[in-house]
């Protein structure tokens, strides 16, 4: 009886909580309860963290996570289309669509500041197609997308206090594999001894995807990575603006008269 007044007192708290779009009313093991019935409801698994709490416009809300997409793609069997790009001198938008198992589909876009720096660009494209993925892959399961951390200002992460409740378990038993693409690691290992760049390099920018290997590169993610190894490599020899221009005009046609990328990075 005790366990059934607690659950029923739990649902009329997080009815009440979410009618508001504030968590507040909950205290710290409330919250935690109801963040595991949360990803239990979705099929998430809550020991990779998959939501953060966020202290947001004077609401304490629950944000997913990028954990919380690449599941959700993954529990669905969704597949993206290639992403449509367009940099201008003060956005970067990305428009991608996606398609689950049965068919269903849906599109989204991922917008961001277009940054002065070649590098900086590359980089950020592709943080633009990781966001319209993740809101794509959202919208198509049909869980509302909370707005954006950092567009929002003021937001605040809040202490993990599920991390801290949680029993603990070995990181490497409960986090799912990352997609492997040897593929892509070759391409990257390829195009890095053409252009003798620095392993250390590849390390540092893989780091900024929150990746430790280039097997772990989706596809987009690897053009736009091989791209950035490119233009770094003429840093201080022509414009990083001009450099990229360039290699989107002849980078490809090259590779489509049949030369290796490798090498058309290389001639180029």
């Amino acid at each position: 009886m005790l366990a059934t007044n607690n659950q029923n007192n739990l649902a009329a708290i997080a009815e009440s909580a979410l009618i508001q779009g504030d968590l507040r009313a909950m205290n710290s093991q409330q919250r935690v309860q109801y963040y595991l019935q949360l990803c239990e409801s979705v099929g998430l698994n809550p020991y990779t963290k998959p939501f953060i709490y966020v202290e947001m416009k004077g609401k304490l809300v629950l944000y997913p996570r990028k954990e919380a997409a690449n599941q959700l793609a993954k529990n669905h069997g969704i597949s993206f289309d290639k992403p449509q790009v367009t940099v201008t001198e003060e956005l970067i938008t990305v428009c991608i669509s996606v398609r689950d198992r049965h068919g269903r589909t849906d599109s989204d876009m991922g917008i961001v500041p277009t940054p002065r720096g070649a590098e900086d660009k590359a980089n950020a494209i592709m943080k633009a197609i990781t966001k319209a993925k993740r809101r794509a892959v959202f919208s198509l399961v049909g869980m509302s997308d909370a707005e954006d951390i950092e567009q929002v200002r003021g937001a605040q992460i809040i202490a993990d206090e599920v991390a801290e409740t949680l029993p603990q378990v070995e990181r490497h038993a409960i986090l799912p594999a990352l997609e492997s693409f040897p593929e892509h690691a070759q391409r990257v290992l390829s195009v890095r001894e053409a252009l003798g760049i620095e392993k250390e390099f590849v390390i540092e920018q893989l780091k900024l995807l929150n990746l430790s290997h280039p097997k772990h590169l989706t596809k987009s993610q690897c053009d736009a990575f091989i791209m950035l190894l490119a233009v770094h490599s003429l840093d201080g020899v022509i414009g990083k603006e001009e450099a990229i221009a360039s290699y989107a005009r002849n980078v490809p046609a090259m590779i489509a008269q049949g030369m290796s990328e490798s090498d058309a990075v290389y001639q180029w």
